[in-house]
This record gives structure tokens, C-alpha cells and sequence, in this order.
């Protein structure tokens, strides 16, 4: 077996004991309590790779969890919110804080506690590297020709009590047709007419959306191209997305999953989804990470983002315990 494949397959191994674990022991972090809770998230993203480039709208419902004056979401410092509509469709005025990667929008006849409203914003920017990353020194969110990645850490979509708030959400992502979109939830996906512009070179583009009916954490999206092979063992749906120059592997990796996992059944009782998608990362981006029914592995080591309706965890695994890095704010 080669060396990689062998690394590999071993990563996998701690990767998806240390996801179990993580889910049967639910972490709990020490946090100011919430003013805001996030109820739900109609998000409509659309990908430029060659640029970079993300442009979206994310309608936010929320209810307050003490009488509000200002609303305080998390919004990764890479992005510039355009506008801010109440329900009325009202503009409202927004402030930027790169200090803290936060956007503060005022309400101008406050929110009384446990009342709900929906505020809806625009922004745009590119995600290209770590420079104004919510976590220094961590690529979270990316945007790519090869491949895209927009993880919940990253903050691309604005954020309330990350890690603790789980949320339902509907998000839509429209990519260059030939590429492929992974995400958490119901799947779907629909051929959307290029914009009219004046240039003759608009490429044709996919829409891909993902339902997620039960509050989770399910903000973590993988675009680019895949081959994908699927699995029906170990009492689950099992995806596994490689990249066509390592589609060789693809088996192995799969077997190597199904036998975790039904080793994992054996001990512990049925899984808390019956679906998983195993996609591969880039190697230069985070070792491991994970959202609701996702795992990705990187080229020469295993990446992870799977999870079960419980808070993110992103770290590096194959490193010794003190070099690991787990990010939980």
C-alpha cells in the first residue's frame, strides 16, 4: 500500500473515532449569554472561482433573548455588507467593527425579549486566503478555480453564538456548471440562465440547494470537481467526492470508512444520520473540520467535517496533542 494511502487511511481512522467522540460527549464552552438567538437562515450565494468573488443575501430570522437595542452578528472581515432590509423592507444602517469581525445593526424601535424579527443583508467580497480570517492564521473560507470551501467557522454568512446556536437553514449556492456543490441536508439542484451582461463569455451555471429542517449546524458548504462513489454498507448512505487526479483511491477510502463505521454501529448503536459525504480538501487548507452529515479529507491526510447536531470543531489531527488547535470561538 502506498506510503500516503496508508497515512491516509489511518487519519481517517482518528478522524472519525474523534468525531463519534465528539458527538456522544457534547462539548460545552463558557460563553457571555446570548442576547440573540438565530431561528433560521434563507441564504442565496453566488460563487465567482476565477475572481475569488462570493456575492449573497442572507434573510436572518431571530428572537431576542433580552430586550434589544442592536443586533450583533459575526461576519467575516474579507466581506462588505451592501445594505440591510427589516421584514418591512426598510433600510436600516449597519456599522462594521473589524476589530471583533462583527456587524452592528441598530433597530430602530428595539426588540422586546423573546419577540422575533427577520433582518436580511447583502454583502459581497473576496475569499482568498487567511489575511482577515476570524481565526488568525486559519484559512476558513475560500474561494477557488480548483476548489471552494466556506466553513461555519469561517463566518461567511452572519453569525450568533457560533458553536452554540444551532439553526434551521435553506442555502443555495450557484457555481459554474461544472462544478459540483456538497453541503449539509436535503439536496437538490437546477440549471440557472447566466445574468445578461455584456460580455459574450458568461459561462452557464448550476444552483445547489440544501434544506435543513432541524436545528443544527449546517453552514459549511465544499465546491469544485468530484468524482463521486457511494456505499450503501454499514447501515448508512455513504458519498465519497475525490478529486479526478485521485480517484484511485476513492475504494480504499471508502472500504476504510464503512468498516469504521460499522465497527462504530457495533459499539455504540445506530448512527444519528444514515447519510455522510467524504470529500477531499485541498492539502494546504485545514487538517480537519466538520458539519452535520460532511467529512473531507485532504490530499495526503484526512480532513473531517462531519457532525451530528452539535458545535464545530476545527483542528488538525496527525499532529502531536499539544500542536493540535481546536477553535470553539
Amino acid at each position: 500500500m502506498p506510503t500516503d494511502l496508508r497515512r491516509g487511511l489511518g487519519v481517517l481512522t482518528s478522524s472519525l473515532t474523534l468525531c463519534l467522540l465528539v458527538f456522544l460527549g457534547q462539548p460545552s464552552w463558557a460563553a457571555e449569554k446570548a442576547r440573540l438567538r438565530v431561528d433560521d437562515y434563507q441564504i442565496e450565494a453566488t460563487l465567482e472561482p476565477h475572481l475569488h468573488q462570493i456575492t449573497a443575501r442572507a434573510k436572518v430570522k431571530f428572537t431576542a433573548q433580552q430586550d434589544l437595542s442592536v443586533a450583533v452578528f459575526e461576519l467575516n472581515n474579507d466581506l462588505r455588507v451592501t445594505k440591510v432590509l427589516d421584514e418591512k423592507n426598510q433600510a436600516l444602517s449597519a456599522e462594521r467593527v473589524t476589530q471583533d469581525s462583527t456587524v452592528r445593526v441598530p433597530l430602530p424601535s428595539g426588540l422586546a425579549k423573546d419577540a422575533s424579527t427577520t433582518l436580511t443583508f447583502e454583502y459581497e467580497g473576496q475569499l482568498e486566503n487567511a489575511d482577515n480570517s476570524p481565526v488568525p492564521g486559519l484559512n476558513l473560507a475560500h474561494i477557488g478555480d480548483d476548489t471552494s470551501y466556506l466553513f461555519y467557522a469561517g463566518r461567511w454568512f452572519p453569525v450568533s453564538g457560533f458553536g452554540l446556536n444551532r439553526f434551521t437553514s435553506t442555502i443555495s449556492v450557484t457555481v459554474p456548471a461544472h462544478m459540483l456543490v456538497i453541503g449539509s441536508g436535503k439536496g437538490s439542484v437546477s440549471n440557472v440562465a447566466p445574468a445578461k451582461k455584456a460580455a459574450a463569455t458568461v459561462l452557464p451555471t448550476k444552483t445547489f440547494t440544501f434544506v435543513s429542517d432541524k436545528p443544527s449546524f449546517p453552514g459549511t458548504i465544499v465546491g469544485g470537481v468530484f468524482q463521486e462513489y457511494k456505499s450503501d454498507e454499514a447501515g448508512m448512505e455513504l458519498h465519497v467526492y475525490f478529486k479526478p487526479t485521485h480517484q484511485s483511491v476513492a475504494p480504499a477510502y471508502t472500504t476504510t470508512a464503512v468498516q469504521e463505521f460499522t465497527y462504530f454501529t457495533t459499539l455504540y448503536g445506530p448512527l444519528p444520520t444514515p447519510k455522510l459525504n467524504v470529500v477531499e480538501l485541498p492539502s494546504d487548507t485545514l487538517p480537519f473540520a466538520w458539519a452535520p452529515e460532511v467529512v473531507d479529507h485532504g490530499e495526503d491526510q484526512l480532513s473531517v467535517a462531519c457532525g451530528w447536531h452539535c458545535a464545530p470543531v476545527v483542528g488538525s489531527l496527525g499532529e502531536s496533542s499539544d500542536q493540535r488547535r481546536l477553535v470553539d470561538q
